[in-house]
């Protein structure tokens, strides 16, 4: 009978347990501000996707499904394993350009970074 009891309590901090680490993760995602949208898989993103779209001759075609799909002011993703906000429309670009070097900086990823230095 204690080995059923020792067994109940193990079951029920794990439920516990994992109750709390659910509940604090949908309330970290849900409380960010990030645009909507999907980052694929990891390191790959949607890159393929847009490959795809760049090789058929329409890479404004990933845009705009995303556009559709998302939002047509700005929408997240992930290209070359880099993830960023995609700002579209005269909204988008006022915000980018009355803000550059105060809330928006310039970069350059990685991979591009490694190809110029070369």
């Amino acid at each position: 009978m204690n080995i059923f009891f020792s067994y109940l309590i193990y079951f029920i901090v794990f439920s516990i347990s994992l109750a709390i680490i659910l509940l604090a993760s949908r309330l970290k995602s849900s409380s960010s501000k990030l645009p909507p949208g999907r980052k694929g898989w990891p390191v790959i993103g949607e890159s393929l996707e847009f490959a795809v779209a760049s090789k058929t001759g329409n890479p404004e075609r990933f845009i705009k499904d995303r556009m559709n799909k998302y939002s047509p002011e700005v929408f997240q993703t992930s290209l070359l394993g880099e993830n960023m906000a995609v700002m579209c429309g005269d909204s988008g670009n006022k915000f980018l350009f009355s803000n550059e070097d105060k809330l928006v900086t310039t970069w350059w990823p990685n991979f591009m970074k490694k190809i110029l230095s070369s």
